[in-house]
C-alpha cells in the first residue's frame, strides 16, 4: 500500500468514520496501518475493547467513500495545501511524542528544521493597545535572535507577535483551529500569506472544517508542543482558551514566562515573571 492510499485511509477513518487522535493510535498497535484496519471484518472490529458497534460499522461504511476521497485529496496540491502523515519518517518529531497526535497534518509552506529555536507567544484575542505593541516588539526580538515564533490563529497578541516576527524575517509556524478554507476573516487569510512565504501554516483539519470551541482548544496542543517555551503576553486570568493553553504548558514542563500580567492575575506556579520587554532574552538563553 502507498503512503498516498494510506493518507486516504486515515481521512477516511477521522473524518468519515470519526476516530479520534487517540484513538488512531490505539487502532495503529493492533492493526498496524490504516488499509489494515479496513481488512477487518465489521464483528471483528466490534470485539476491539475501544471500538463499539457504531464505530465499528461506521468503519465499515466509510470504506465505501475511497473514490470520493482519493478525488478530493488529489486536488488539494492544486491548491498549495499538502499532507504529512504520522506514517511518515518525516512527521514533526515534537508533535509525534504526544499521546494524541495528529493522524494527519495539513499545511502550507515549509516545514522548519528539527532544531531550529522556537517559542509560543500565547495571549488575549482583546488586548489593550499597549499589550498589542508589545506583542509586535516582543515577536520582532525574538526573531532577530533566530527564534521561530509559534502561535494559534489569535487576533490580539498571538497576530501581533506573528506581524512582528515576519517583518523580522523570520520563518514562523501558526496552528490553525479550523481547515485552511474555513471560518478564516481577510485579516487572518492576509496574515497567514505572509507566514506561509517562510515558515509554515499548520492544521490537524481538512480544509472545510470549521472552527469549533473544541477545536480550539485541541490546536493549543500543537501550539504548545511545536515550542520549547512558552511566552504568556497581557494575562488577565478571564481568557479561558490563553489560560488552559498556560495551564497545558507547565503540565509538559515548558518554560513559561509572563509580561506585563493583569494585576491580581492568578497564574500557574513556576511562571517566570518578566519585568521589562528586554527581558525576552531571558526566554532566548532558556531554549535547549
Amino acid at each position: 500500500m502507498t503512503i498516498a492510499e494510506e493518507k486516504i485511509y486515515t481521512r477516511l477513518l477521522s473524518e468519515v468514520a470519526g476516530v479520534t487522535p487517540r484513538l488512531f493510535q490505539e487502532l495503529l498497535l493492533s492493526y498496524g496501518s490504516p488499509s489494515e484496519i479496513f481488512n477487518v471484518s465489521v464483528p471483528k472490529l466490534s470485539q476491539h475493547p475501544c471500538i463499539s458497534a457504531k464505530l465499528a460499522k461506521a468503519i465499515g461504511k466509510a470504506k465505501g467513500s475511497f473514490s470520493q476521497m482519493e478525488s478530493e485529496t488529489n486536488d488539494l496540491a492544486a491548491k498549495k495545501i499538502y499532507v504529512r502523515s504520522f506514517l511518515e519518517q518525516n512527521y514533526p518529531s515534537l508533535l509525534r511524542a504526544l499521546g494524541d497526535p495528529p493522524p494527519l497534518l495539513f499545511y502550507r509552506g515549509t516545514f522548519p528544521p528539527a532544531n531550529e529555536k522556537s517559542v509560543a507567544v500565547i495571549g488575549p484575542n482583546l488586548p489593550s493597545q499597549d499589550s498589542v505593541g508589545q506583542a509586535v516588539r516582543m515577536g520582532r526580538a525574538l526573531a532577530q535572535e533566530g527564534v521561530s515564533v509559534v502561535t494559534g490563529l489569535g487576533k490580539g497578541v498571538e497576530a501581533s507577535a506573528q506581524v512582528g516576527a515576519v517583518v523580522a524575517g523570520q520563518p514562523t509556524r501558526m496552528v490553525l483551529s479550523c481547515g485552511h478554507e474555513a471560518d478564516l476573516s481577510d485579516e487572518e487569510i492576509a496574515l497567514g500569506v505572509q507566514v506561509e512565504k517562510k515558515g509554515i501554516l499548520l492544521s490537524e483539519y481538512s480544509p472545510l472544517t470549521k472552527k469549533t470551541p473544541e477545536r480550539e482548544t485541541a490546536s493549543r496542543r500543537l501550539v504548545v508542543a511545536l515550542a520549547q517555551a512558552v511566552l504568556v503576553i497581557a494575562f488577565s486570568g478571564g481568557d479561558e482558551l490563553t489560560e488552559a493553553t498556560f495551564k497545558l504548558a507547565i503540565q509538559h514542563g515548558k518554560p513559561v514566562f509572563v509580561f506585563n500580567p493583569d494585576a491580581g492575575a492568578d497564574f500557574p506556579a513556576g511562571a517566570i515573571p518578566l519585568a521589562r520587554e528586554e527581558e525576552v532574552d531571558l526566554v532566548v538563553r532558556s531554549l535547549v
